[in-house]
C-alpha cells in the first residue's frame, strides 16, 4: 500500500497528533438529547456521568476518530506486521 502525507492530516509526528486531536470536539464523538429543561451531569474530567438524555454518535465525526485510531495503528513501530 502507498501511503504519502498531505498538506493536513499528516500521518506522523507530534503535528499529526495535534491536527487529528483538532478534529473532534473536546466532548467527543457523542451527542446527548434530552429534555430542555434538564441539566447533564458531567465528572471532574468532564464526563458525562448521568441524565435522561440519551447518547447519539455523530456518523462524521466517528469516522474522524476511525481514521485516527488506522493511523496511530499504521505508524506504530511496536506493532508486528500480520503474516
Amino acid at each position: 500500500m502507498t501511503v504519502s502525507n498531505s498538506l493536513r492530516c499528516q500521518l506522523i509526528g507530534t503535528s499529526a497528533d495535534e491536527e487529528y486531536a483538532r478534529l473532534l470536539s473536546s466532548g467527543g464523538h457523542l451527542v446527548y438529547i434530552g429534555s430542555q429543561f434538564e441539566t447533564p451531569e458531567y465528572g471532574a474530567q468532564g464526563n458525562f456521568i448521568a441524565s435522561s438524555h440519551k447518547a447519539y454518535t455523530v456518523t462524521l465525526v466517528h469516522q474522524l476518530k476511525c481514521l485516527d485510531i488506522i493511523r496511530r495503528d499504521l505508524t506504530d513501530d511496536s506493532l508486528e506486521a500480520p503474516t
